[in-house]
């Protein structure tokens, strides 16, 4: 299952990275970022449905808890971390989860991403309710499992 992950496959407009000049790589960068932007604007619409399910979690009492593995996972975490003072919303309202704990978030813990039993006992340690919402964390075009 994993071979047909996008994440375990190589891009194939990047493969020749180490043929170009700095400016290339920096151009080819660019393009991938323009590619990440135009997927978002794709997916406006079933963005603002998420964003409604958050609020109504929200309304109830509830959290937005955002789960991820390796880079996904520091993002998520770095998203939560930043929603106090960027959103003004309390301490707690929004978590981050990385695969691992929080030791994967300054070191690669590659074999974590692929466990499941971790992954189950990060969550049950959250003790989720009802009313949170649970957001797994994944780069853009990577296919939801």
């Amino acid at each position: 299952m994993l071979e047909k992950l996008t994440t375990e496959m190589r891009n194939q407009e990047t493969m020749n990275l180490d043929q170009l000049s700095v400016l290339d790589v920096l151009k080819k960068m660019n393009h991938e970022d323009e590619n990440a932007l135009k997927a978002v604007r794709s997916e406006l619409e079933a963005i603002e449905r998420a964003t409604k399910l958050v609020i109504n979690s929200f309304k109830k009492g509830g959290r937005l808890i955002y789960i991820g593995a390796g880079n996904s996972g520091r993002l998520a975490v770095s998203d939560a971390v930043e929603s106090v003072p960027t959103f003004s919303v309390p301490d707690g309202m929004v978590q981050g989860v990385v695969a691992g704990g929080l030791n994967a978030f300054v070191k690669a813990l590659e074999g974590n991403e692929d466990s499941a039993e971790n992954g189950k006992e990060d969550l049950q340690e959250l003790n989720i309710t009802e009313n949170d919402t649970i957001v797994g964390y994944q780069r853009v075009g990577e296919p939801l499992m």
